[in-house]
């Protein structure tokens, strides 16, 4: 069996179009899907479930069915997606020093 480099397939996985701006918007608060609809402009409605789905499948993301009507749903950060979006903070810092 072949072994994938743990950074090769996260690099992968992150650069799915529209992941990091997902991940961007659940760093600030709770979002549902038409919340992220509005938010993440020109993105299709196949994408956004396609991705929230993969996230959620690995554990970045978590969703909490809402009771209304329609039913919604939220999506929250776990804490495996919070220490991910720390490591992109910490990113911005080092490409604000360095990038001028």
């Amino acid at each position: 069996m072949k072994h994938i480099c743990p950074i090769t397939k996260t690099m992968k996985f992150l650069s799915k179009k529209w992941t990091l701006l997902i991940l961007k918007e659940l760093k600030e608060e709770k979002r549902n899907f038409f919340e992220l609809m509005k938010d993440l402009d020109g993105i299709s409605t196949a994408t956004l479930s396609k991705r929230l789905k993969e996230m959620e499948k690995n554990g970045i993301i978590y969703s909490k069915k809402i009771k209304s009507a329609p039913p919604k749903k939220e999506y929250f950060l776990t804490k495996k997606g919070i220490e991910l979006v720390k490591i992109f903070d910490q990113l911005a810092k080092w490409s604000h020093k360095y990038n001028r």
